[in-house]
């Protein structure tokens, strides 16, 4: 009789969803743009009125945060004119060392206004622009004061300190002649740092004009995490990134790849606002916690917050479900198919 040995099997520890989990700020006001696609008209009443101490609490914040918190994401609404975009900024320029990488996600209506204040403190922008044509995009954007490609001009020729992207967002079924269109109108900027197309898609092989693309210029890299899945490539020149936005992580993993500070200054675990999260729940500040532990406290916390956020549904009689999505965009626009919103950094 010949006895078989079995090994013991060893559990594997948990780890960050991603080296350097983010903080993506969603400022209070308004937008000057009303987009079909944008989740943020579904809070355009509750977004109208800053708190206070929006800045005050923001520094709390960002001080309770795990020293693997190293990078933050601006947005909106339009983050250039909320009422509380200087303090922020200057909020952050106190804690550069600590946070290097500062993200700003603007259609920059008023970029230029904005000058001096992002000046040394954010390190990458990226301008929405969703249509090569001033008139098409203004008709997406659903507004006039959204920049035109002669404002542009002015913009990049600013001193922001930064890189200057383009993020375009598209339908799935997006023709590649649109896209290599735009492609073009863009490198007639010259210090453009690079293209982005955006598609809210969970397969990065379902989008034709990317097959397309990948066929006729190859790619130079490919990465994916829990907040998108990206190829990279380079055309004509161009740094062109193909970007598809996946659905949050408390959806689809046990952990959290960032926290979200909410426009009432709350900070949650999830877009749409649910999973709040009390700052001395991930306590960092100073403390250089392994990523070992810090996924474990992460871990416990997703599984606590969806629990209570489950369990609360049921409660009202809401069934639970996984999200879904409904195109809603013709070819000759782009948008965020995402319901519940989500970062890119």
């Amino acid at each position: 009789m010949i006895k078989t040995i079995q090994k013991a099997v060893k559990p594997v520890p948990p780890k960050l969803l991603v080296d350097t989990p983010n903080l993506s700020i969603m400022l209070p006001g308004a937008c000057n743009a009303k987009c079909e696609f944008c989740f943020w008209n579904r809070d355009q009443e509750a977004n109208k009125f800053p708190m206070m101490n929006y800045a005050e609490r923001l520094s709390g914040i960002l001080d309770a945060l795990p020293l693997q918190f190293s990078q933050v994401s601006i947005t909106g609404g339009e983050p250039t004119i909320s009422p509380v975009f200087d303090e922020v900024l200057e909020v952050l320029r106190e804690r550069r060392k600590r946070f290097p990488k500062v993200v700003l996600t603007t259609n920059a209506v008023r970029l230029l206004k904005n000058e001096n204040i992002i000046n040394e403190v954010v390190d990458h922008i990226n301008i929405s622009r969703h249509h090569y044509s001033d008139t098409e995009n203004r008709f997406i954007f659903k507004t006039n004061s959204v920049p035109s490609e002669e404002e542009l001009a002015d913009i990049m020729n600013g001193n922001y300190g930064a890189d200057i992207c383009f993020n375009c967002v598209v339908a799935p079924d997006v023709p590649s002649k649109f896209c290599e269109r735009f492609i073009d109108w863009a490198g007639d900027f010259g210090t453009i740092a690079a293209t982005n197309f955006r598609i809210y898609h969970e397969s990065m092989g379902d989008c034709n004009a990317q097959k397309v693309f990948e066929k006729k210029y190859g790619s130079t890299d490919a990465s994916t995490c829990p907040v998108c899945k990206v190829l990279r490539m380079k055309v004509r020149g161009m740094q062109v990134n193909w970007k598809y936005s996946v659905l949050e992580p408390t959806q689809h993993w046990e952990g959290i790849y960032e926290l979200v500070m909410q426009p009432d200054a709350r900070l949650t675990a999830d877009w749409a606002g649910r999973l709040e999260v009390k700052p001395e729940e991930i306590q960092g500040g100073d403390v250089a916690k392994s990523n070992r532990e810090l996924a474990e406290e992460l871990i416990v916390l997703a599984k606590r917050l969806l629990d209570k956020d489950k369990s609360a549904k049921v409660g009202k009689g809401i069934k639970v479900s996984r999200s879904k999505f409904t195109p809603i965009l013709k070819p000759s626009g782009g948008g965020c198919y995402s319901a519940s919103g989500g970062g890119c950094r």
